[in-house]
């Protein structure tokens, strides 16, 4: 949720309030969505790359998440930056990481990810990125979110992407007032390393009707 807050103040840098369109994956879907949800009377297309809305849980489970989330949060903060000797060593040790990424989308990665460091090379990212999250929607708090978004949405989803894994999420696609949805060729990654001509030109689309 804080990185709504991030986003809109990112955004107020660089338009000075004015009205913008908005593209998340994965988690860069989640606040997306989010951020459209707070302000809809700003956002004027949301495309979501196989992400529909946040993570949920079940009452019970929110005191564990909480405490696993503080104890990760603070041996992430208490823990160095790997530093790669090289980019290639750096592009394979992504393609084990979190979500499964071939070797070229992963130097793609590499390329607009990581700087120069001493002893090699790391990641530019916000680590605190990694941290997950304090507290989780419930399903009906995330019904109740995404049927605030006022903006057309745009779907779309890999082959084999996450929509695949978690079938649950389909019921989300009610919540959502104007939707277009697509599949594309692909994993999770599918804008990287599946159709991504296809998936630009959706998008693009989209955002210019």
């Amino acid at each position: 949720v804080d990185n709504t807050i991030d986003v809109l103040a990112f955004v107020d840098s660089i338009s000075e309030g004015s009205d913008f369109d908005i593209v998340g994956h994965s988690m860069g879907g989640i606040i997306a969505t989010l951020v459209a949800a707070s302000v809809p009377e700003r956002v004027k297309h949301l495309v979501l790359l196989d992400s529909l809305g946040p993570l949920t849980d079940e009452i019970e489970n929110v005191l564990p998440q909480l405490k696993r989330a503080v104890k990760r949060a603070s041996s992430l903060r208490n823990s160095k930056l790997n530093v790669y000797p090289t980019k290639e060593v750096a592009a394979r040790a992504r393609t084990a990481g979190v979500g499964k990424i071939s070797m070229p989308a992963s130097r793609l990665l590499v390329e607009r990810g990581t700087i120069e460091v001493e002893g090699g090379w790391t990641w530019s990212s916000d680590p605190r990125l990694l941290e997950p999250s304090l507290l989780r929607f419930s399903e009906a708090q995330v019904e109740a979110i995404m049927g605030g978004i006022e903006c057309p949405v745009l779907l779309l989803v890999g082959t084999d992407g996450y929509f695949k894994q978690y079938e649950a999420i389909k019921k989300r696609l009610a919540y959502i007032k104007t939707l277009t949805q697509h599949q594309v060729d692909g994993g999770h990654h599918f804008h990287m390393e599946g159709d991504v001509a296809l998936t630009a030109q959706l998008v693009g689309d989209f955002v210019t009707e």
